[in-house]
């Protein structure tokens, strides 16, 4: 987010940019950058056995995998990144929007396949906006740090970061888990990421008593409150913490 943060918009345009990324969010960055961990993770794999691995996402610096296979369209494998890109997007677009459509128009002819496509696009707006609610605010806010350098997992400098670097939202009652995803646990996702959902709701009471006993900020709102936070972080309006060595 650093342009649009450091940019010369007004801040309602930088705002509306933030409402058109949650419209398209899985399009744009959740579905391609979790295939771009994946080359990533193959890659560190091939090095390990000593095999030779081509990764299409090697170059390029931009967050999004969407916008580095577009500025880097040009440049040496840049069209293989545009390939696995689109290799990404096309089941669920040509089932979605071609052929549920398709099939609309075979039952009931151009009506019902124009409803049956809107219908899809509304759906797929509405599930990009409850994912970016849900995911991009868990780890963003005034309140929370973010992390310049690594940590050896399962260290106590590891469990102080999955809290002072996480927000939960409200919890507790398993229809409030299910519309959070149970993402409303993401403290205790991030120090026991292997443990059951159910598990979720019995471990938060009594790591948030521990974290009050020591004096460990344990952040935890309404997830409208986060997104408040989250959007106000995009567009410059606040910035995170910063955890340094030491602190």
């Amino acid at each position: 987010m650093k342009p649009l943060r450091s940019g010369n918009l007004p801040m309602i345009a930088r705002y509306g940019q933030v409402v058109g990324l949650a419209l398209i969010w899985k399009w744009f960055y959740y579905a391609p950058n979790t295939m771009k961990e994946m080359y990533q993770r193959k890659e560190r794999e091939a090095q390990k056995a000593g095999e030779d691995f081509v990764n299409p996402f090697k170059t390029g610096e931009l967050p999004s995998t969407v916008a580095t296979v577009i500025g880097g369209v040009f440049k040496p494998g840049g069209m293989a990144a545009l390939v696995e890109t689109a290799k990404c997007f096309a089941p669920y677009a040509l089932f979605q929007f071609a052929a549920l459509p398709a099939l609309g128009y075979a039952v009931g002819g151009a009506q019902l396949a124009t409803g049956v496509l809107l219908t899809s696009i509304l759906a797929d707006v509405i599930t990009n906006v409850h994912s970016f609610i849900i995911i991009a605010t868990n780890h963003v806010g005034d309140d929370i740090y973010r992390f310049e350098t690594e940590t050896k997992p399962r260290s106590d400098d590891f469990y102080l970061r999955a809290v002072i670097g996480s927000a939960n939202f409200r919890t507790g009652g398993d229809l409030n888990d299910f519309f959070h995803g149970w993402l409303n646990y993401q403290i205790e996702h991030h120090m026991f990421p292997d443990i059951s959902m159910k598990s979720y709701q019995k471990a938060q009471p009594k790591i948030k008593a521990i974290c009050e006993k020591h004096g460990v900020p344990y952040v935890q709102e309404s997830v409208w409150k986060r997104v408040v936070q989250l959007a106000d972080v995009m567009v410059g309006k606040r910035s995170m913490l910063v955890w340094e060595r030491g602190d």
